[in-house]
């Protein structure tokens, strides 16, 4: 048996048990606690995992030692801790002094060897990437599924020693071990309470799951070696794509704290992550995981991450892959920097060609086509019924409609590989998988079991036009390899989640599907790494400035505890703070209530070079007329910090019941016009 398909009977005997142990509890849920960090009941008690116990014995009302319902004890990224709980148990504790707020268990889905040479970074000596070190010292903690120590672009070779701050582990499991932790990989945990709570099943057959930090997905290893592996010669996927792999900050330390698993990321496992990643010292937190928007006080990552951001550490997450649906963006605190996907300027292209001469594109990696260029021609089938057949769920495709046919496969429901192993099980010889509406013409591109090709959904409507058309219809695929440079980029990805809470590469406006993209798709605008090192300008936001923030939303006294675990009289710091709205790059202006002017201060630091002179340049958003005051802004030294001034008046209003939106934005202009341009997106809305 393989070492990647041998299960130590340790670790069954350790999963049956548990799976036993959970259908002797199936009125019992994972509920979150927060307590109190100075609760008036912890002097009482000689550790902090003896007072989190404190609260099980008084409530957990069973026969059995109140300890086994424990998880998780936190105390870094929250106080307090995870237990399993009935309802009545759970309402119980709320009762309890020193508990601030319960909330249940929740799950989460996840969500190149080019991509640094899109984004303009170049490894050589005049480049700022070079300058920069390439993040050497730094210690990136990924919480993802796991991570592959074997990878290439995870070795140790020329990586400085592990730093000396480092408080973290290589914590052992299935098939693997302390050895395979390196200078590079310097640590692995990895966290199974809440996901064994919740799963009242053991993995499918067909998923391999490992009891360690080991990958079985390969989405951990993909997200760690892009934020820091090393530079990998010849990569390729089986000839396509091939050249450099570099990860954006290859001289960075690497941990992985594996907390997704086959049914997803939980809550429990996700804070414990956290609360352990703070204490081992990590630099930067990467969290490649969403959901849909929450209240911040109801966001395990954002009370989290406030914990991470006040001890120096960078938060950095995804937006989600709930786009193209309006309000759909997740990790949306202010503090997080919440990432958005878009796509490159390489393609793989893979043309449907039909034996009416119609040619319609569409992509591939399918690895055959390092072999031959062109598929030959195959009768097409699209099976349409009751059970699902059109999305190609395994087992729905009858064999003697599809054997030796290239069959046409909607997207979505099920996984688009999947697809591809449906149809080659049942016989079938090749797949175009088709979007629908709701995908549009965004391309994923994928490595398939069999000769296949990803269309748009305007060749889809195409594709289908021409099957009704004819009692026998026929195409063949025809692959052209790789392509760089050749269409415009970057755009929006349909899936990227959108908001509320510029330009691509040819100088025109970034796309979102068919049309320009708004604020509420592309945020700040299509990262620019040289000019982020370099920026001229920064916005500084200090921790108090997020609590001011959080009472100009008029949180509650108890939700801004939960966040902060601080305790404040927002009507003092309101009173403080006239005025107040936080210092953050991007500028939302709401006009509600008849309301036809707002103000808003900003305060910019100057990171660039002494004696600096910038002035204004506003585009202004449809129906509003923006002043700014200073017009420019005049810096004798470095570090100096300046304030601006910017009045927006509403020349119209939304209608009865509707709510409409305008956007522009804001940039200061260094007298050097090439030198630096500090822009600031802004976003109107009407309601």
């Amino acid at each position: 048996m393989s070492k990647e398909s041998k299960i130590h009977p340790f670790f069954s005997i350790l999963f049956f048990n548990f799976f036993a142990f959970l259908h002797a509890h199936t009125a019992l849920q994972t509920y979150i606690v927060q307590l109190h960090p100075h609760g008036t009941t912890r002097p009482l008690f000689s550790s902090k995992p003896r007072w989190h116990l404190s609260f099980l014995e008084r409530t957990v009302s069973s026969e059995e030692h109140h300890s086994s319902r424990l998880l998780y004890s936190y105390s870094s990224a929250m106080e307090g801790f995870a237990a399993m709980l009935s309802e009545s148990e759970m309402e119980s504790l709320q009762k309890l002094p020193d508990v601030v707020a319960i909330r249940p268990d929740m799950r989460f889905q996840l969500q190149t060897t080019y991509s640094y040479k899109f984004l303009g970074l170049s490894p050589t000596r005049e480049d700022a990437w070079y300058k920069s070190g390439f993040g050497r010292g730094v210690i990136i903690g990924v919480l993802d599924t796991g991570v592959w120590p074997e990878s290439p672009s995870f070795n140790d070779q020329g990586m400085p020693p592990v730093p000396k701050k480092w408080r973290g582990i290589c914590q052992e499991g299935q098939d693997f071990n302390s050895s395979n932790c390196n200078r590079k990989l310097i640590g692995a945990r990895f966290f199974t309470k809440g996901h064994r709570m919740a799963s009242t099943s053991a993995s499918p057959e067909n998923v391999q799951e490992y009891a360690s930090p080991r990958d079985s997905h390969g989405h951990g290893t993909h997200t760690t070696s892009t934020a820091g592996g090393v530079s990998v010669p010849m990569a390729s996927v089986l000839g396509l794509g091939s050249g450099v792999a570099r990860g954006m900050a290859p001289g960075a330390h690497l941990a992985m704290y594996k907390v997704c698993w086959f049914s997803g990321c939980y809550s429990s496992d996700i804070l414990a992550a956290m609360d352990l990643a703070i204490r081992d010292g990590v630099d930067v937190l990467s969290l490649s995981l969403g959901g849909f928007p929450l209240p911040l006080f109801a966001d395990t990552i954002a009370i989290g991450s406030f914990r991470a951001m006040e001890r120096g550490i960078s938060v950095v997450c995804a937006a989600g892959n709930n786009g193209p649906i309006q309000n759909s963006v997740a990790n949306e605190a202010p503090w997080i920097a919440t990432i958005g996907a878009s796509t490159l300027d390489r393609r793989f292209p893979a043309f449907v060609q039909l034996d009416n001469g119609q040619l319609l594109h569409g992509e591939s990696m399918y690895p055959g086509n390092r072999l031959s260029s062109t598929t030959k021609e195959l009768e097409l089938v699209y099976v349409t019924g009751d059970n699902g057949s059109e999305f190609c769920f395994r087992g729905s495709l009858p064999r003697e409609k599809v054997l030796g046919k290239m069959v046409v496969c909607d997207r979505g429901v099920n996984g688009r590989t999947e697809k591809g192993l449906a149809v080659k099980e049942s016989g079938g010889a090749a797949m175009i998988l088709a979007n629908t509406a709701i995908n549009l013409q965004e391309d994923s591109v994928d490595v398939h079991v069999l000769p296949a090709t990803s269309i748009g959904f305007n060749e889809a409507v195409r594709l289908k036009a021409y099957l009704n058309s004819t009692s026998k219809p026929q195409a063949r695929i025809v692959y052209g390899g790789t392509v760089i440079g050749k269409s415009r980029a970057p755009a929006v990805a349909q899936f990227s989640a959108r908001g509320p809470n510029v330009t691509d590469h040819s100088g025109h406006p970034i796309m979102d599907g068919d049309k320009p993209a708004g604020v509420f798709a592309i945020g700040a605008g299509h990262v620019n790494p040289e000019r982020a090192l370099s920026p001229g300008l920064i916005y500084d936001i200090r921790p108090d400035d997020y609590i001011t923030h959080l009472c100009t939303l008029r949180y509650t006294r108890s939700d801004i505890f939960a966040i902060t675990q601080r305790n404040v009289s927002c009507n003092d710091l309101l009173q403080k703070n006239r005025g107040f709205s936080l210092n953050y790059p991007s500028i939302s202006i709401i006009f509600k209530h008849g309301t036809r002017s707002k103000m808003i201060k900003r305060h910019v630091t100057n990171v660039g070079s002494p004696n600096s002179i910038y002035s204004v340049e506003v585009t202004a958003p449809e129906g509003v007329k923006v002043r700014v005051r200073p017009q420019r802004l005049i810096f004798k030294h470095i570090n100096q910090s300046l304030s601006y001034k910017v009045w927006f008046i509403s020349r119209k209003k939304a209608g009865r019941g509707e709510v409409d939106f305008a956007q522009g934005h804001l940039t200061w202009v260094h007298s050097q016009r090439g030198l630096y341009k500090v822009r600031s997106p802004i976003s109107v809305t009407w309601k």
